[in-house]
């Protein structure tokens, strides 16, 4: 017994003297805390203000420690003066700025955003020397951009990335029947079903509704307000096909910053729960290729990392990543990139599947056979990650499973495109081709016209204005005009064509084929008789689609096939959406 007691004074007295010098060095730099922190968590045991996973894999620390270390990098005018110039050039290119300057009146719920006079008060707080900190600097330009809910315009640099933010008690929306309002209550992120007992009435003294009603307006990768709201919620992600390790809970449950306003959660029972946020280190971002978290960070004090975050000379390809935004999490613990896949619980076990869950089918009931497409961007780690291996490898697949569904007497084809954020526009082409082998849908698109663009065109066909023949350029192969024929020249196809308080180039067309083609796809057949009609299938999304997911639903529509969107808030039954996000 008095040894059980010595070795207990001792570890309480080491317990204590840890935690001490955990405190000490926050006061003194929160960085070099939350890297000591995150090594012990990985190697021994976390210290009583941190907590792993039950796999190992994740560790959790106190929020306000990560948002300190971030607030630690002082604000560098010089890299903040470069950083918005190349940011401003790189905005040339987006086309929906006069739209977004005197947007329409509509039901989307969204606001002016003037982004010339946005980025010029940046630049004059730049020189008034008005950001307290990097991180406030980082967040302008994020926000500024944000503002826009297009998921090709979303930005994070490296350093206001390092870390998300999370808290344990995300939400799910349910009705028990279509004809019945949805009710909200505490999600259980292992079923993704609802915690007993934990209908919620009110978060910080107002309507749920109405708390994440406003909460959903700030979020920006979806463009329809009531896909936004949808957003807030649980998610049923595939680990494989994710953008972040943080990936389903909503964005009720996981944020890209701290929150500045205290959260409390009232239940129906009484019950009231004040919410603990904490935050992990956002390793999917900072390093693609991981296949899981690192056993120590890359910084160990707030000098390293402003270093990471100096970046001196801005490329744009480490800013401006055009991923989904980190506001959501993963439901699971000891999440990896290469986990098991988690589908949704009402699936069953696929037939055929890619080798990362981007595209599977299965059979169900008996009667019906499903196709999930999670994305149409192959996993950083499949075998056919090449832009010309994965378009072949989807179009396969489907054709497989279409002959599978007949041959076994499926004769009705559910294509769930629910939270598909996009992907490789050759794929989605490639999968409509072997629903619809001879179809040849409408894909129209133009783009603003600017000097970046002009110049960059001239440089894609390395000729001069005046070329002849210009069907014969590789790029311009691809598209034609709104009747069917190529572009006689470069400016007949870059002349600008006024319209929405801007400037753009002709209308086009997409030549699916030749775009095809050109990307050395083999064996996508365009000819043949569909295996299936429109009329027996029909498209499943929760409004969560955009981008080449949006291109795909469009084409499958076109042809006539039915689509059910289900989601959103109350007052969005008969208005939702397949296609939340933006499109193109």
């Amino acid at each position: 017994m008095e040894l059980l007691y010595r070795i207990a004074v001792v570890l309480l007295v080491y317990a204590v003297v840890n935690s001490s010098a955990l405190r000490h060095l926050s006061a003194k730099d929160p960085c070099a805390s939350v890297s000591a922190i995150y090594a012990k968590c990985m190697t021994l045991d976390c210290p009583a203000e941190a907590r792993k996973d039950s796999l190992g894999q994740t560790v959790s620390f106190p929020a306000e420690l990560a948002d300190n270390c971030l607030r630690s990098i002082a604000f560098n005018k010089t890299s903040a003066k470069l950083q918005l110039r190349e940011v401003t050039n790189y905005l040339q290119l987006y086309s929906a700025q006069g739209f977004w300057k005197t947007p329409p009146a509509n039901q989307l719920d969204i606001e002016a955003v003037d982004l010339n006079a946005t980025l010029s008060s940046i630049q004059m707080k730049i020189q008034s020397d008005k950001y307290s900190s990097n991180l406030q600097f980082d967040l302008a330009i994020t926000d500024a951009l944000n503002a826009f809910h297009d998921g090709h315009t979303l930005y994070s640099t490296r350093c206001s990335s390092t870390f998300v933010f999370l808290h344990d008690h995300p939400l799910v929306s349910i009705s028990t029947s279509p004809d019945t309002d949805p009710v909200i209550y505490l999600g259980d992120p292992a079923s993704g079903g609802a915690v007993e007992g934990g209908k919620v009435s009110q978060i910080n003294g107002r309507t749920p509704e109405a708390y994440l009603s406003e909460l959903a307006k700030s979020q920006p990768y979806w463009i329809d307000h009531f896909s936004r709201y949808s957003s807030v919620f649980l998610q049923s992600v595939i680990p494989e096909t994710a953008y972040s390790q943080l990936e389903s809970l909503g964005a009720f449950a996981a944020q890209d910053r701290l929150p500045s306003e205290p959260l409390t959660i009232t239940l129906a029972n009484g019950t009231c729960v004040d919410v603990k946020w904490r935050a992990q280190y956002n390793w999917f971002f900072q390093s693609e290729n991981l296949p899981e978290p690192p056993q120590v960070l890359p910084f160990n004090s707030s000098t390293d990392l402003e270093q990471l975050c100096k970046n001196p000379r801005f490329e744009p390809s480490d800013s401006m990543k055009t991923k989904r935004r980190f506001r959501r999490v993963s439901p699971v613990s000891g999440w990896s990139r290469k986990s098991t896949a988690r589908l949704p619980a009402s699936y069953p076990s696929a037939v055929n599947k890619l080798a990362y869950n981007e595209v599977s089918y299965f059979a169900v009931g008996g009667k019906y056979g499903v196709i999930k497409f999670a994305t149409f961007l192959a996993s950083v780690f499949s075998p056919a990650r090449s832009l010309h291996k994965f378009p072949k490898a989807v179009n396969d697949l489907i054709r497989e499973a279409l002959q599978y569904f007949r041959s076994h007497g499926l004769l009705k084809v559910v294509v769930d495109i629910s939270l598909n954020p996009g992907g490789d526009i050759n794929a989605g082409l490639s999968a409509f081709q072997a629903f619809f082998p001879s179809a040849r849908p409408y894909y129209g698109e133009d783009m603003r016209s600017s000097p970046l663009l002009r110049a960059s065109s001239r440089a894609a066909i390395n000729e001069s204005d005046d070329l002849p023949g210009l069907e014969t350029a590789t790029y311009y192969a691809l598209l034609t005009n709104t009747k069917g024929y190529n572009y006689s020249s470069l400016p007949d196809f870059l002349r600008p064509v006024h319209k929405s308080g801007d400037y753009f180039t002709s209308l086009s067309r997409k030549n699916a084929s030749a775009f095809l083609d050109v990307s050395k796809i083999a064996n996508v057949s365009f000819s043949g008789p569909a295996l299936f009609s429109a009329e027996d299938i029909i498209l499943l999304s929760d409004s969560l689609c955009a981008s080449t997911c949006s291109t795909f639903a469009e084409a499958m529509r076109e042809m006539g096939v039915r689509s059910v969107a289900y989601g959103g808030p109350a007052e969005s039954k008969g208005k939702l959406q397949v296609s939340g996000g933006t499109r193109g």
